[in-house]
């Protein structure tokens, strides 16, 4: 140990030194004289060859680590190779494994490498007797050349056979029958079928899946089938690519590979998936929920989200048979036609300038992607743990009328319980503006809380930081909002063969894979639940401890805090108010204007046509102007030399000024929060990418402002606003020129705090008001978590004995998966046990089973399972 301890002081001292060292120095002058006087502690120096002086490789623990790993294989790799060349070659005094006579390499003798790496067998009976009537038959005997003095194949014909099996219904032998058993090696095989059960039927009581119903020609074991589904739906590997991996794994014929892939790419693979979905379901599982979420009350986190990849081209043929899913997850799409998309509900957005440019909410596909597509992508909601909920074809962009669908039926869901709902979209703001403006008895907005993820939230306006992120809204806890991004992440690598599918297979597959998805989330979900228990504790202790010693430094106090983030609130929540009504002589003034500007674009024109239009646009001017005098009670046309007319222009320039100054003030606020939000990022990360354009935008918005204010030749004669607007005047939010027309006095308390400093002390609040609201929403799912595996044990041991004459091998199934939900539970419990108190819980079943911890190795398989967030097509 000693040893040990000099090696990383050295470390230490070597980084403190010169930072460079770690990284020029080589591993040998780093270790010299350092290497323990004992056998305890690192194996390092002497006897291990050093790193190439070449390499650039940090000195760390972890490298030493892989470099002794890589210099022990080194040794060992000559060892290995003959190691496994002896198990090629007989060893003397082998014996037949079934009569025990020696075999001799002067003669013909059996060898099969799948029953052990030394089984050998006497030609004929003995190899028969241990493989076709010990039911071994899918394994490869290989027949000793004496004359080449090698093995090879030996033409071994499989015969299948029911042994239980007697009826007079006559019997026949199918031969030749061509089978790839569960490595995927051919075989030729002669089954026995009989007239009372379908040929397909006979082929699963012996493992196999036929090709078709009636007269299958081609079958494959379930164990290779079992691994292709595993490939697909994790791996999204085509079965075009998984059978020439077969192919040259297994040294197959260009014949036999023919039979493969045109056996398995037609129906008979989906048939399959939809085979093992069953019996995986049972009757029991009707719907996907998420064992975590509400069901009666509590609060219930959806994600809603569109995805552009998972397309399907115009051209890839029509389905004779709906979906075998139905609409398990997809919805069809007549339910959605006509009445929220191309319909009299259909929506877009009408966004403005500074929000966010996301494809959301538009039904525009650009640049003529769908020219060539039936399907131009997938709308769909999950819930925060990951388990899908709804999923939707999107035939042209990615309208409101699909986010509207999944509300209204979340809604409905919801409706005469006390579950809370809240969405999460990335055009939440606009989605609620329309949900308002759109009067609807079955849709209120006061029903659902919406907010924008965590990371689609920088592509906002500051106002909608304040008013839509989970960081600033109370109840979303530690939600991001984003698992939809994660899921698309694991589903968009399917798009390369569901774009080639018939609408049908397109859907089972997608279907399939969701499920897939659904059933790594559940399988992991008390794990992951503890997980954001330790994370949201950490976060809550480490801002307690930060907030303390800020305010012990700057004299605040945490009321102060509140008030602070209360007034930013309040400051974002007022609408723009109506602007000052103009009187009837200022619209009088404003319309002489507009007939002084045309008069003299038409004495400009030469163009006769264009002189026709502003000639008829002036005769309606004047028209309206008559009026408008009849109405005042003017007599004679005011000119612009009268006092009358000069005195209500300079009104009317005063209202234009201050409104422009209200608009700069709002402007100000939106850069001040997006420079100060910046300073948290590092130059390069995405987030920091997204905010320097957001940054861009509102100064060119600021500049636009500040050039429309100088154009106007107002003269304010009272010195309350100025007659020329610079960068510098108007930067600064809290500054002297905003509070003379109503603004910058929101926040007037602790002036002498910064800016930057008060709004890290607001986000640390609000970090710690998340993290306490995600401990309780993390102990609510918990609980649910027991409730719901409780709830189905006992459905599960309830269904095994309700049924008296309930087939054998179901019942079977049903107990086993009841031993697995008690093992499952008894784990979760004695996971949750650590942070909450599972009093509440029905305790019966976790002393059915002993319970196994759980090791710190699995809480980290959650987190590597997650695929990086910023996967998003759209942003």
């Amino acid at each position: 140990m000693a040893g040990t301890t000099k090696v990383k002081k050295l470390k230490l001292d070597c980084k403190i030194i010169n930072p460079d060292f770690t990284t020029k120095c080589s591993k040998t002058e780093l270790y010299k004289d350092t290497a323990p006087s004992s056998g305890v502690g690192l194996s390092l120096g002497v006897d291990r060859p050093p790193l190439d002086s070449n390499l650039d490789v940090p000195v760390t623990s972890y490298y030493d680590r892989i470099h002794e790993e890589n210099i022990a294989w080194e040794r060992n790799r000559s060892e290995l190779i003959e190691a496994y060349y002896d198990t090629c070659t007989p060893r003397d005094n082998e014996m037949c494994l079934h009569c025990s006579k020696k075999i001799d390499l002067q003669e013909e003798h059996m060898r099969c490498t799948d029953c052990a790496a030394h089984a050998y067998f006497c030609v004929g009976e003995c190899t028969e007797m241990m493989h076709n009537t010990k039911q071994l038959p899918f394994h490869k005997p290989e027949v000793w050349k004496v004359d080449e003095e090698t093995y090879a194949a030996a033409n071994h014909v499989t015969y299948l056979k029911r042994p239980d099996h007697k009826c007079g219904n006559g019997q026949s032998t199918r031969s030749g029958i061509q089978v790839f058993d569960q490595k995927g090696r051919h075989h030729t095989v002669n089954i026995v079928v009989c007239s009372c059960e379908k040929e397909c039927i006979t082929f699963m009581r012996h493992h196999l899946w036929g090709s078709s119903v009636d007269t299958p020609a081609v079958a494959f074991h379930l164990d290779l089938l079992n691994w292709m589904e595993f490939l697909v739906l994790e791996g999204k590997v085509s079965l075009l690519a998984i059978c020439q991996s077969i192919r040259w794994k297994n040294d197959l014929t260009v014949s036999q590979f023919n039979t493969l892939y045109r056996g398995i790419v037609g129906e008979a693979f989906e048939q399959f998936r939809h085979f093992k979905y069953k019996l995986r379901s049972t009757e029991l599982e009707k719907k996907v929920v998420c064992p975590a979420c509400p069901k009666n009350s509590g609060n219930l986190f959806i994600s809603l989200d569109g995805n552009f990849g998972l397309v399907r081209k115009k051209n890839s043929g029509k389905s004779t048979l709906p979906p075998k899913h139905a609409e398990r997850i997809f919805v069809e799409d007549d339910k959605v036609r006509g009445t929220y998309v191309e319909g009299p509900g259909d929506a877009q957005v009408s966004r403005t300038k500074d929000c966010s440019n996301f494809q959301a909410g538009t039904n525009i596909r650009s640049k003529n992607k769908a020219a060539n597509l039936d399907v131009t992508g997938v709308f769909g909601s999950c819930c925060r743990h990951g388990v899908p909920h709804t999923f939707i074809n999107m035939h042209k962009g990615e309208g409101l009328g699909y986010s509207l669908y999944v509300l209204d039926k979340l809604l409905e869901q919801v409706r005469g319980s006390d579950v809370k709902l809240h969405v999460l979209y990335d055009i939440a703001c606009i989605l609620e503006k329309h949900i308002k403006g759109k009067a609807d008895a079955t849709r209120n907005v006061d029903d659902v809380s919406l907010a924008v993820p965590i990371f689609h939230i920088y592509g906002h306006k500051s106002s909608c930081h304040v008013r839509y992120s989970t960081r600033w809204l109370p109840g979303f806890g530690l939600t991001d909002g984003e698992e939809m991004e994660r899921m698309w992440a694991f589903m968009r690598r399917f798009s390369f063969t569901t774009k080639e599918m018939t609408p049908s297979h397109r859907i089972d597959l997608l279907t399939d894979g969701l499920l897939h998805y659904r059933r790594r989330k559940v399988s992991d979900i008390d794990l992951t639940l503890a997980r954001n228990f330790e994370k949201a504790r950490s976060i809550s202790e480490s801002t307690k401890v930060d907030l303390e010693a800020a305010q012990r430094i700057l004299h605040v106090t945490v009321s102060d805090i509140d008030e602070w983030i209360t007034a930013e609130k309040e400051h974002f929540h007022v609408t723009n108010e109506a602007d000052e009504p103009m009187t009837k002589e200022e619209k009088y003034v404003l319309l002489l204007q507009s007939i002084d500007s045309i008069t003299q674009s038409l004495c400009e024109c030469e163009d006769a046509d264009a002189r026709n239009g502003f000639s008829q646009q002036l005769n309606r001017l004047k028209a309206e102007a008559k009026r408008h005098e009849r109405d005042i009670g003017i007599n004679r046309r005011w000119q612009k030399m009268d006092q009358i007319f000069k005195v209500h222009q300079m009104s009317l320039e005063r209202k234009k000024k201050e409104k422009i100054l209200m608009q700069l003030h709002k402007q100000a606020m939106d850069y001040r929060f997006i420079q100060n939000l910046q300073k948290k990022y590092s130059d390069g990360q995405a987030i920091a990418n997204r905010l320097v354009k957001n940054l861009l935008r509102a100064s060119k918005n600021m500049k636009r402002s500040i050039s429309d204010f100088n154009k106007s030749n107002f003269t304010n004669r009272s010195g309350n606003l100025p007659d020329q607007l610079s960068w510098s005047d108007i930067c600064d939010p809290m500054a002297e020129l905003f509070k003379k027309v109503g603004c910058g006095s929101q926040v007037t308390m602790n002036d002498h705090i910064p800016t930057t400093e008060r709004q890290h002390l607001m986000d640390a609040r609000n970090r710690m008001l998340r993290a306490e609201e995600e401990l309780q929403i993390t102990e609510c799912e918990m609980l649910s978590v027991l409730n719901a595996l409780s709830e189905e044990y006992d459905l599960l041991v309830a269904a095994t004995g309700s049924n008296p004459v309930m087939q054998k091998g179901l019942l079977l199934a049903l107990k086993k998966k009841a031993c697995n939900t008690r093992i499952q539970f008894s784990e979760a419990h004695n996971l949750f046990s650590k942070y909450i108190s599972t009093s509440a819980v029905p305790h019966h079943l976790k002393h059915h089973m002993p319970i196994r911890e759980v090791t710190e190795q699995e809480m980290d398989v959650v987190e590597l399972d997650d695929p990086d967030e910023d996967s998003d097509e759209e942003s």
